[in-house]
């Protein structure tokens, strides 16, 4: 299949590629990773740690906080990347078992764990640079084992 630009120049797409299929697998993929890091992640961490769900968008959680303690607190914040980390790991096994027999699936899982990596590696950074974040997870992991090992 050729496509001309505007400029007239012959742009070639190889036989077999779906332009609508290869844009609507990475929308979903991206839209997948995004709702379950806001939703399942922050969210599900909120309901179970007894907060309130105020508000979910595609970018912002916002727990009720004023019943949990800190560490709770701390949970909430760092679920969402948990999460990422998470679907990343179970895509890159289920990429390993679908191989590459199955084109369209194989692609979905490949973009599908490399998002869920970037986002919650990218998590990380933000939260560095910016303060704010992330870095909770880091503090809540300090705590965790700081009493599981008094407990020892």
């Amino acid at each position: 299949m050729a496509l001309v630009s505007s400029s007239g120049a012959d742009t070639r797409v190889s036989r077999g590629t779906d332009v609508v299929t290869v844009v609507s697998v990475a929308v979903l993929a991206y839209a997948l990773a995004n709702f379950l890091h806001e939703a399942i992640g922050h969210g599900g961490a909120c309901v179970v740690v007894g907060g309130k769900p105020l508000v979910l968008s595609s970018v912002h959680f916002e727990c009720g906080e004023e019943s949990i303690s800190a560490a709770a607190r701390r949970l909430v914040a760092a679920a969402g990347t948990v999460v990422n980390f998470l679907a990343a790991g179970i895509s890159l096994i289920a990429m390993r078992i679908a191989g590459v027999r199955r084109p369209r699936l194989a692609y979905f899982l490949w973009l599908f764990t490399t998002i869920n990596l970037l986002m919650g590696a990218g998590y990380f950074l933000f939260s560095g640079l910016g303060n704010i974040g992330t870095d909770h997870l880091l503090d809540f992991v300090v705590d965790y084992l700081r009493v599981r090992l008094r407990c020892s």
